[in-house]
C-alpha cells in the first residue's frame, strides 16, 4: 500500500508539472503571436499569412472531386472570407484576362519568407517599383515558345545526349548530371555490353537541369558552383515545404538547419554571379575573369532593372532564387516522369518514336548516336509529344 501511495503521489507530480509546461508553452506561444501581430500592425503592408497555405490546401481538398465539400456543401470556395478559391467559374477566363488581380503580395511574402529577402519597408518599396519590368525578361524568352525554342537550340542537346552517361567510376571523370546519380558501372563479361546501374531519377532531374541553368546564367555558373544542383534539390525537398507553412528559422531540426546551410550558399552564389554581371555589363573587370558572353538575355535584363531599382546585391541573388527555383523545380522532375509513363506505355511510345522520327537524326555508326534535332519541327508538329508532357504534368501535379 505504502509503494502504491508513492506511486500515485509521483504520478500526480508529474501530471502537474507537465500541466504548468503545457501553460507555460502556451503563454509563451500567446505573447509571440501578441508581439508578432504588434509588429505587424505598425507596417503599411501585411505578408501573407502562414496559415493561408493550409487553409488553401484544406478548401482544394474539400473542392476535390471526391472531397468532403463535393459530398456535402456544395459549392465551397474558402473557409473565410479572406482566402478564397475560383473554382470551376464559367467566367475565369474573362477574369484572368483582367488586370484586377494583384500577385504581388504573395510573390513578396515568398520572396522574404521562403526565399531569404530581408523584409523591410525599403525592400517592399524596391519590389514594387520593379515587379513587372523583372518579369518581362523571364516572359520574353520562357513565355515565348519561338525564343524558348531558340534557347534550346543554343544548348546543343545532342552534344550533352552523346555523354548521358559516361560509363565512368571516378566522380571526377563524370559529367556533373551524374554525381547524385550512385553510378555503378557494371563490368562486361567476355564480349558483353558495358552497363551501368543508376538512380535514374536524380540521372534525369540533374540532366535537365544541367541544361536549363546555363541558358539562365550561363556555363561558368555550374563550372564555378557545381555543388548548385545538390543545394537546390535540398532547398526544395527539404526547407521549402517547412517555410511555407511557417515554421520558424530558429526551429531546432537537422532538415531545417541543413536546408538553411544550402539557401545562403545558393543565394551567396548568386549574389557572386550578379556583382559578375554588373561588372561584365558596366565594362568593368570582371571577377576571376570570368567569361560572361553567354550569360541569358533573362538575367541581363533583370540586372538592369536591378541596378535602375538600387537593389543591393544580395537582394539580388534572393530575388533570383526564386527564378532558378522556378526554373527547374517542377521541370526536372517532369521529364523523369515522362520517361517513366512512356516506357511503362509502349503503344505510346511507339507512337511517339514515329512522330519523332522526321526531327531527329541518328548516326549509322554503332553504337547509335543522337546527331542532330530539329527543334523548330519538334516544337510545332509533335502535338502527341506535347500532349505526353501535359498529360504529365496533370498526373503528377
Amino acid at each position: 500500500m505504502h509503494s502504491s501511495h508513492a506511486d500515485a503521489s509521483q504520478l500526480a507530480s508529474w501530471k502537474a508539472a507537465a500541466n504548468t509546461g503545457v501553460i507555460a508553452v502556451a503563454i509563451i506561444v500567446l505573447l509571440a503571436i501578441f508581439i508578432v501581430r504588434v509588429a505587424s500592425k505598425s507596417k503599411p503592408y501585411q505578408l501573407f499569412p502562414v496559415w493561408a497555405t493550409l487553409e488553401i490546401g484544406l478548401t482544394s481538398h474539400l473542392l476535390s472531386e471526391n472531397g468532403l465539400g463535393r459530398r456535402i456543401l456544395g459549392s465551397l470556395v474558402g473557409l473565410s472570407s479572406k482566402h478564397q478559391i475560383l473554382i470551376d467559374s464559367p467566367h475565369i477566363t474573362r477574369l484572368m484576362a483582367k488586370s484586377i488581380l494583384d500577385p504581388l503580395p504573395s510573390q513578396y511574402t515568398l520572396l522574404v519568407r521562403v526565399f531569404g529577402g530581408v523584409d523591410s519597408l525599403q525592400f517592399k518599396e524596391k519590389m514594387d517599383a520593379s515587379n513587372r519590368d523583372l518579369r518581362a525578361p523571364v516572359e520574353k524568352v520562357f513565355m515565348n515558345e519561338n525564343a524558348a525554342t531558340a534557347a534550346l537550340e543554343r544548348a546543343c542537346i545532342p552534344e550533352k545526349v552523346k555523354s548521358f552517361v559516361t560509363f565512368q567510376s571516378n566522380p571526377r571523370d563524370m559529367e556533373l548530371w551524374e554525381h547524385s546519380a550512385q553510378i555503378r558501372v557494371i563490368n562486361p563479361e567476355s564480349g558483353g555490353v558495358e552497363k551501368v546501374e543508376a538512380n535514374f531519377q536524380s540521372l534525369i532531374r540533374d540532366f535537365g537541369a544541367c541544361i536549363a541553368i546555363p541558358q539562365l546564367y550561363g556555363r561558368d555558373f555550374l563550372d564555378r558552383y557545381p555543388q548548385a544542383l545538390e543545394d537546390l534539390w535540398k532547398f526544395d525537398n527539404d526547407l521549402f515545404p517547412l517555410l511555407m507553412i511557417g515554421l520558424p528559422l530558429w526551429a531546432p531540426l537537422k532538415v531545417m538547419k541543413e536546408g538553411l546551410a544550402a539557401r545562403t550558399r545558393l543565394i551567396t552564389e548568386l549574389e557572386a554571379l550578379y556583382r559578375r554581371i554588373d561588372q561584365y555589363q558596366q565594362g568593368d573587370p570582371v571577377d576571376f575573369d570570368a567569361d560572361m558572353r553567354d550569360v541569358g538575355e533573362t538575367a541581363l535584363g533583370r540586372n538592369n532593372v536591378y541596378r535602375r531599382e538600387g537593389w543591393s546585391f544580395p537582394e539580388r541573388g534572393a530575388g533570383d532564387l526564386g527564378l532558378l527555383w522556378g526554373q527547374n523545380a517542377n521541370t526536372q522532375p517532369l521529364l523523369f516522369w515522362l520517361l517513366t509513363y512512356l516506357y511503362s506505355t509502349p503503344d505510346i511510345l511507339e507512337q511517339l518514336r514515329e512522330e519523332l522520327t522526321p526531327y531527329i537524326t541518328m548516326s549509322t555508326s554503332i553504337p547509335r548516336e543522337l546527331t542532330s534535332m530539329d527543334m523548330q519541327g519538334l516544337s510545332r508538329n509533335c502535338p502527341l509529344l506535347k500532349a505526353c508532357i501535359y498529360e504529365t504534368y496533370r498526373l503528377v501535379h
